[in-house]
């Protein structure tokens, strides 16, 4: 016998398995939530036969039986495996319980089978077996062929009966196609008196529901989709159901999905002890919510019915209107209007202009206030121009935040922290909800550590503001040490290094605080860490220490030259707690783990001193005046503005020509010269001497480039 729910799903209109609608979505979350199962026995309402047809292929087809629809539902294919062995089985079972059970083939997976398992396991590789309704059987035949199905199938199968709560084929066509439409009366009828029959266990009555519902005929012309229905539902009086979808589609189509099962093992959505304790919270919540709204109504009612809420009332307006002609004359004030220069006098009144809108909430607070007072001297009631002192402060709150703070961070926080907190402190209900919320804990197994509702809000709502101000201080604190020129780059960037690692520590600290973590808890987390370091994050320590180290011992600064030894290289952009990046002069930025410089050998070709030498090597013939080539060639690397010469410079920076070898077919020259930087991306000194060394040679014609010479002797008697 089956351990698993015998499920009766609603299959409605092809369609559903494109259409955007709930009862899609359900059917798939419900195939995630139920356990994997080992084969499915289906049964659909579109198939019917004289006898109980079985379903015995290896391999299913899947059948478009349907027309009028999109073309695109026959791009589907649901080619599920059979269980040929258990499906003999279910026929030797139906035969012994005395139905007319027969072996079928090659007949496929009709839709009213497909689409729902499609839904539920997209994948099609759970065996499945069609079973066939009984045309002519009846309520009662059907009701027994679910009972012979579930006591004859292993543990592990699922019974899917797949059909339609309602299903007038008729109205669906002769009205406009509307996924989404008003359910007709006698829809909503029929499927309500079947839910509460079937939530009251009357099971007789949904036996004879054809002939006892309201509008029965209308919605079932027919009674194959309804038969799908008492399969599932089985013969056993003792069955639990539980009602796991309640939708329509079109209007007439009821999506309504049940489940069946003879224990209690079965809930949907499944719970869990998380799941069950915020029920129990919000159940909770919402108790509290109503009892403080019942009583928050009842006192309301009863001050409106005093004469003494009206002269409130009345003092209120008044204060309303003396407040509109004082913030009027206010803003016509020469400090409140736009000031015409930058001076910082007109700055401050600029201040002053932007703050005119400030003028009438604070006037209403300051009225509000005054007439406060002069009601509780009087002896008078003020509870209500209490809470429209409150009001009218929030709305100054407000006011000021969203006409003076142009951070996004601080409005945010502002008026979605700040403004439902200011309105709660008016209205008395802030110590009620902080209580209520700490009350709810979610115990972690430590004493430690106390966490509630109110404690992960807290931390949440610190949480982001300290991690704003941590950003905030440390983006400040790098540009103030950055700024600071007595110190060279190495150690502005190990200063700012350490004040990061700073900030964000002392951030963690605080926050750790908020949430209620003791501190002396931190000795368990730190010999994790070190564990951890141990194994898991002993790359990342390495890479972090040896960022360290680099700041120190300053072998790389940003702005060096770096050559990897693979070869590569780029100048030294960022060097961070975990890697530097190398920017090449083609535009791509190499990530460099910090460790490899420590570890591995590279060269720094801009480390003490920005001078670099390079060469140029050529040939010239033979026939060259070498010492009047030699002068121009010096001179002409002198000309160039990036060529470090002139006499600031020793003798061994300045550029030199000289003879490098002699050669097959010319003398090689060599040029040497010093310049500031790398021969690359923005210098491109080598480029330009060769230019200028071409059209050097091209004005003068006593300097040329060899060609190869080569000298032929023909050995032996000449003819």
């Amino acid at each position: 016998m089956t351990d698993l729910p015998t499920l009766f799903l609603s299959h409605g209109a092809p369609t559903l398995l494109i259409d955007e609608c709930p009862a899609r979505d359900f059917l798939r979350a419900l195939g995630a939530s139920l356990p994997r199962p080992r084969s499915i026995i289906v049964i659909s309402a579109h198939h019917q036969s004289p006898f109980v047809a079985v379903s015995v292929d290896t391999k299913h087809l899947t059948l478009h039986d349907f027309s009028g629809f999109p073309p695109l539902l026959e791009k589907f294919h649901y080619n599920a495996p059979g269980a040929p062995d258990l499906a003999h089985q279910i026929i030797t079972a139906l035969h012994d319980a005395g139905f007319d059970a027969r072996a079928q083939r090659n007949r496929g997976l009709d839709h009213g089978a497909w689409i729902p398992l499609s839904l539920l396991y997209s994948a099609a590789n759970i065996p499945v077996i069609q079973v066939s309704l009984q045309r002519g059987g009846g309520a009662r035949v059907h009701r027994r062929l679910g009972e012979t199905l579930r006591q004859s199938t292993p543990r592990g199968s699922l019974i899917v009966a797949s059909g339609s709560v309602t299903h007038s084929l008729a109205t669906f066509f002769a009205q406009p196609a509307e996924l989404v439409a008003p359910v007709p009366g006698w829809v909503s009828r029929f499927s309500d008196w079947l839910n509460a029959a079937l939530t009251a266990q009357h099971y007789d009555d949904v036996e004879c529901a054809l002939q006892l519902a309201p509008n029965a005929r209308r919605n079932h012309p027919t009674d194959e989709h309804f038969l799908p229905l008492l399969v599932a539902l089985g013969n056993n009086d003792h069955v639990t159901p539980q009602t796991l979808h309640r939708s329509t589609t079109f209007g007439v189509l009821s999506m309504d999905s049940y489940a069946f099962t003879h224990d209690l093992c079965f809930v949907y959505p499944p719970s869990s002890p998380l799941r069950d304790a915020c029920l129990f919270y919000f159940n909770t919540a919402t108790t509290i919510l109503a009892d403080s709204w019942q009583a928050w109504l009842s006192g309301a009612i009863s001050a409106i019915q005093s004469s003494t809420f009206y002269s409130q009332i009345a003092v209120i307006v008044v204060a309303l209107v003396i407040t509109g002609f004082i913030a009027r004359a206010l803003k016509k004030l020469r400090w409140f209007q736009q000031p015409a220069s930058t001076s910082n006098i007109t700055r401050l009144r600029s201040g002053f202009y932007r703050a005119r809108f400030m003028l009438f909430p604070l006037a209403l607070v300051l009225t509000l206030l005054v007439a406060t007072h002069l009601g509780e001297n009087l002896s008078h009631p003020v509870w209500l121009l209490r809470i429209a002192e409150g009001v009218a402060l929030v709305y100054l709150i407000y006011t000021g935040i969203a006409r003076l703070v142009t951070n996004g961070f601080i409005r945010f926080m502002g008026h979605w922290v700040g403004v439902p907190l200011a309105l709660l402190a008016v209205f008395g209900w802030l110590g009620d909800v902080t209580t209520f919320l700490d009350s709810l804990k979610l115990p972690l197994g430590s004493e430690s550590v106390n966490l509630s509702a109110y404690t992960l809000l807290r931390a949440f709502v610190l949480g982001a503001f300290l991690f704003w101000l941590g950003r905030a201080s440390n983006t400040i604190g790098k540009e103030t040490i950055r700024r600071q020129e007595q110190l060279d780059v190495g150690t502005r960037e190990v200063f700012v290094k350490l004040f990061e690692i700073v900030v964000f520590v002392v951030i963690f600290l605080l926050l750790l605080r908020v949430v209620g973590v003791s501190l002396t808890a931190l000795t368990v987390f730190g010999g994790a860490l070190g564990v951890g370091l141990g194994f898991g994050l002993q790359q990342i320590a390495s890479n972090f220490i040896s960022g360290i180290i680099l700041l120190l011992d300053r072998s790389v600064t940003i702005g060096d030259f770096v050559e990897l030894e693979d070869g590569r290289s780029g100048t030294l952009r960022e060097l961070n707690m975990r890697f530097g990046v190398l920017e090449t002069y083609d535009g791509k930025d190499i990530v460099v783990p910090n460790e490899q410089f420590i570890t591995s050998k590279y060269t720094n070709w801009t480390h003490k001193d920005p001078k670099q030498r390079y060469s140029i090597e050529f040939q010239v013939a033979y026939s060259t005046d070498l010492d009047a080539l030699f002068e121009d060639l010096r001179k002409l690397c002198q000309e160039h503005p990036r060529v470090l010469s002139g006499d600031v410079y020793p003798i061994e920076f300045q550029p030199d020509a000289e003879i490098a070898g002699f050669g097959d077919s010319g003398i090689d020259v060599l040029i040497e010269y010093w310049m500031d930087g790398v021969d690359d991306g923005a210098n491109r000194v080598s480029a330009d001497l060769l230019l200028a060394i071409y059209h050097l040679f091209a004005r003068k014609t006593d300097y040329e480039f060899p060609f190869p010479q080569r000298e032929v002797r023909i050995l032996g008697d000449q003819p």
